[in-house]
């Protein structure tokens, strides 16, 4: 059936429409500038952090090298001091008697016991003066094969400790009997520690 509609254009009852009219041109636009802005903003930022990752790169090509004279010049003190601290060992004029024995204690090894510590002129060398005075060392090693070698190790060990060697420019044997000690055989033996000519007694 079919429905006229004969009242004027004025009176007649007009339709709602269901949605408002969106302007999408202009939200279009908008958004588009919106968006363009961002990518704009996102590569400055990106551009910023590439330029300053190049800089820090060429910074550190810079230092680089620096730090590594920096850790030459490191080594390089360290190796002074440690030559510093022998010299100072080496040269240094006051003896110290409670170093020495401290360092002959320590240097003293098993199987081999001493019987006499003493100080005594010329240090068997020949010469006379300060330069001959030394200190002489006797005692025992058990044994009979084997107690030369323990003798040449007891050398060896005062050798090797500075707070005993320092103060002397040799350390040398001067002899070794055969003897028998309560029924063991032991090798009695004479040292000579000549001391150095800085040294102040």
């Amino acid at each position: 059936m079919i429905e006229l509609n004969l009242l004027p254009k004025e009176l007649r009852k007009r339709k709602k429409k269901l949605l408002p009219e969106i302007p999408i041109l202009p939200i279009g636009a908008s958004v588009l500038v919106v968006l363009i802005a961002c990518n704009y903003f996102l590569s400055a930022v990106l551009k910023n952090k590439e330029t300053a990752v190049l800089r820090a790169k060429k910074e550190w090509a810079v230092l680089e090298p620096q730090q590594k004279n920096a850790e030459n010049l490191g080594k390089d003190v360290e190796s002074i001091q440690k030559r510093l601290t022998a010299m100072e060992r080496v040269t240094k004029p006051d003896l110290s008697w409670a170093r020495l024995l401290s360092g002959l204690n320590s240097a003293v090894i098993p199987n081999v016991w001493l019987s006499v510590f003493e100080s005594v002129q010329g240090g068997g060398s020949g010469n006379s003066g300060a330069s001959g005075r030394a200190i002489s060392l006797e005692g025992y090693a058990l044994g009979k094969v084997e107690a030369t070698s323990t003798v040449g190790k007891f050398i060896d060990s005062l050798k090797a400790n500075p707070e005993f060697s320092d103060y002397f420019d040799e350390i040398k044997l001067d002899n070794m009997i055969n003897k028998v000690v309560s029924g063991e055989e032991v090798m009695e033996f004479k040292l000579i520690c000549r001391f150095r000519d800085s040294v102040k007694l």
